[in-house]
């Protein structure tokens, strides 16, 4: 995995051999699924805030196969060696490799006990002091403290979605600060809160800080993509070592990982102590013929380069010398698409425009349409105009006609109500207040059976068919219709809820008294509504000659002023007005008279 020196990295491979979990675990959620609202905790593991160097450094002075034993005894090597130095370095000799450690410098490889002194010859060191070669428990124990202490640092971490490494966006979220700790493991937390824009991202940013006393800076820039994380198990018991500076993601399914530095199946390096006695050989690094195929590399890498580098100055050069007809050629290219785009605006507008032209069409009918509905409705309305100035003339003439001829049904209501008068008189009774006779024969307002049944009879029948005529001449449609058969009259209810027969007799003898007293009921309320038809109130409904001969005697007052002189039998105004109060206050109750 590619690593860089200030902590960044990568993510770049998509499965990696041997992380495969111990327990035959596997993750829940699929890798396109893993999203920001997944994403519940973050921990390290070996937390360093500097690159160790490399256990063994390269020296200022680097020794070639010269100072191995043998190393130029082979016929093969021997004339090229004579060659390099009877050149006495004037000419090109061969160029020897560089070995990665220098043989003749004393190193000390302190977990074996070998000492390569100079000379090439190795020895043992001596265990004289310290004969199974230990340090002591104190000693161990302070280096170990002493390192412990130089790396533990207080830490935390923020989390961040921008456009990438680098960038200026604000975190979303920042952790607390976990103290003296190198593998830290941090509070849960919960991204689903801070909106869709952030829960359903599938990337994120991590960066670790450390320090102390409160002086922090960044030691790992991660830019992770959630769906290419690697999962380790439900637990962090994983049997392969982190690297320095891991970051285990744990999500709603699992822990995960990037497995950035992991070693894959590391080779053990197994040394053997020399026997007691016994002088380690000498062994070579390399070979001739390794170092040849190495020198002819380089040159050919210093060619590939020399190469690159002519081949990028023609390309320079010849950019430099055409750069006019590129010029014109991105010019000429800019011309044809800024012509497409015009063409494009160009069709677009015409489109506009045909659209305009047919609205503008339609709306030019429509308004012909309307000026021709306009002049049919002026048309229209001015013969309206002269139809009503000819229609007025009628209609005044109409008017007189209706006033003549309702002065005429007038003049005839009262002569035949003059003729009824006649025909049945209703005269008052002396000394009897309220009490009236209808040809000769008294009708009493109320308690009708004290007086004689055939008397009332007939009265009631002359009363029902003075009503029946007036509801004729009237033009009043009554609500109890009335049958005037003399002395057998009846009156009939066609309107009441009520069971039986709607007929009801104005006769007393062989009828049912409380029927007899419904049918003056009905007889007392068709009376009443040929009073309320001439705009007449009623004082009490039972005096039923009463209201009678009122009602009588106001239509036949109600006449214009040469009607006194027409007819047969007939009165003056002055004297039909003057028995029309004179009745009216007979009428009267003794409360409203006083």
């Amino acid at each position: 995995m590619p690593s860089d020196s200030d902590g960044l990295r990568t993510l770049d491979v998509d499965f990696v051999p041997g992380t495969e979990t111990t327990s035959g675990e596997r993750p829940l959620l699929l890798s396109s699924g893993r999203k920001l609202r997944h994403l519940t905790g973050i921990a390290l593991r070996n937390l360093t805030t500097s690159l160790h160097k490399a256990q063994f450094t390269r020296s200022a002075r680097s020794s070639d196969d010269d100072v191995l034993a043998g190393a130029w005894k082979s016929a093969g090597k021997l004339p090229v060696h004579a060659e390099g130095s009877t050149s006495g370095g004037t000419g090109r000799g061969l160029i020897h490799a560089k070995s990665e450690v220098d043989l003749t410098k004393a190193d000390v490889d302190v977990d074996v006990g070998i000492d390569v002194r100079p000379g090439g010859r190795l020895r043992r060191q001596s265990v004289r002091g310290n004969p199974l070669g230990l340090e002591s428990s104190m000693t161990k124990q302070k280096r170990l403290e002493d390192a412990a202490s130089g790396r533990m640092v207080d830490v935390f971490f923020s989390l961040h979605v921008g456009s990438g490494i680098g960038s200026g966006e604000d975190p979303i979220y920042i952790s607390e600060v976990v103290s003296k700790s190198m593998n830290p493991n941090f509070q849960s937390f919960e991204l689903s809160r801070s909106g869709p824009h952030i829960s359903r991202l599938g990337k994120i940013t991590v960066k670790i800080w450390a320090g102390a006393q409160e002086q922090f800076r960044l030691i790992v820039e991660l830019n992770v993509a959630l769906s290419e994380l690697q999962f380790i198990g439900k637990n962090l018991n994983f049997r392969h070592p982190f690297p320095t500076n891991s970051i285990i993601f744990f999500l709603s399914d699992g822990i995960y990982t990037t497995f950035m530095d992991m070693p894959f199946s590391p080779p053990a390096l197994h040394m053997e102590l020399p026997i007691r006695g016994h002088a380690l050989s000498a062994s070579p690094t390399t070979s001739y013929d390794a170092i040849m195929k190495l020198n002819n590399l380089e040159d050919c890498v210093q060619d590939a380069q020399q190469t690159s580098t002519k081949v990028s100055n023609q390309i320079n050069a010849t950019l430099e010398r055409e750069t006019g007809s590129i010029t014109l050629l991105r010019e000429v290219s800019q011309a044809q698409e800024a012509l497409k785009t015009l063409r494009g605006y160009l069709a677009s507008e015409e489109k506009r425009l045909g659209a305009a032209v047919t609205k503008r069409e339609s709306l030019q009918q429509s308004l012909r349409v309307r000026r021709e509905a306009m002049v049919a409705g002026r048309k229209a309305q001015q013969t309206g105009e002269n139809y009503l100035k000819e229609a007025a003339v009628g209609l005044a003439r109409c008017r007189r006609d209706l006033a003549e001829t309702k002065k005429g049904i007038e003049a005839q209501r009262r002569r035949i109500v003059e003729d009824l008068q006649t025909v049945y008189p209703v005269e008052p009774i002396p000394n009897h207040p309220l009490t009236f006779t209808i040809r000769s024969l008294p009708l009493p307002n109320t308690h009708h059976e004290e007086a004689d049944a055939d008397t009332v009879s007939a009265a009631l029948g002359y009363v029902a068919h003075v009503a029946y005529l007036l509801s004729f001449y009237l033009g009043t449609c009554l609500r109890y219709p009335l049958q005037p058969l003399c002395s057998s009259s009846f009156v009939r209810d066609p309107i009441s809820v009520i069971a039986g027969a709607r007929t009801f007799p104005l006769w007393v003898k062989g009828s049912v008294y409380f029927r007899f007293e419904y049918a003056i009921f009905l007889l007392n309320k068709d009376l009443e509504q040929l009073m309320s038809s001439q705009g007449l109130w009623v004082v009490d409904i039972r005096h039923t000659l009463p209201n009678l001969k009122y009602l009588l005697l106001f239509i036949s007052s109600n006449t214009s002023n040469n009607s006194s002189g027409s007819g047969s039998g007939g009165r003056g105004e002055a004297g039909t007005n003057q028995t029309l109060v004179t009745l009216h206050k007979t009428t009267q109750p003794a409360a409203l008279r006083d």
